[in-house]
């Protein structure tokens, strides 16, 4: 099972999100390029990936916005999954544990897009856990990237600032289902 980026020069030279799988190894295409909530064209990255290849997650860029999106075999199309109100602004996908049941990422915990912070999102009970920044700081240079998750998703880890340096920490984000 392989999920990628595919672009085959039709449907105005959009990029679309495909994996390839089965026993005679075909292509399917996972969302025309588009996300099902609101219908924008964007350029999808597959970031995850389950063992079986049942759950895939990624982020998707139009011209003003990214999106973390998610598909498994029941959609017809990638689709957002973050809940309210994480829904605007900025996130991202950038990994699945092998068991497929958590992703980890980055969403803007604001409106206006600031305010970054690292995130576990449940699959099973669809609710979106922020892991927070180092030493409880505030300010407009604080912020955490969720980057990894280990195969069951109880470990994430990432960069982070505290807002008192430019150096980005790597650090273990403490996460549990």
């Amino acid at each position: 099972v392989i999920a990628g980026t595919a672009n085959d020069g039709s449907d105005g030279q959009i990029e679309k999100a495909v994996l390839w799988s089965g026993p005679n190894k075909t292509i399917q295409t996972l969302g025309l390029g588009r996300i099902t909530d609101d219908g924008l064209n964007a350029s999808p990255y597959v970031a995850g990936l389950s063992a079986h290849g049942t759950v895939i997650v990624g982020s998707a860029t139009n011209n003003t916005d990214t999106y973390a999106w998610m598909w498994t075999p029941q959609d017809s199309n990638i689709r957002k999954f973050m809940p309210n109100p994480f829904y605007r602004g900025y996130s991202d996908a950038a990994g699945l544990s092998l068991d497929g049941t958590t992703i980890v990422g980055t969403v803007s915990a604001s409106q206006d897009q600031n305010h970054l912070q690292a995130y576990a999102y449940s699959i099973p009970t669809g609710t979106l856990r922020l892991l927070g920044v180092l030493n409880n700081s505030t300010g407009a240079s604080v912020f955490s990237y969720g980057l990894a998750i280990n195969q069951d998703g109880s470990i994430v880890v990432g960069q982070a600032s505290d807002g008192h340096s430019l150096d980005r920490k790597s650090t273990r984000l403490n996460s549990s289902h």
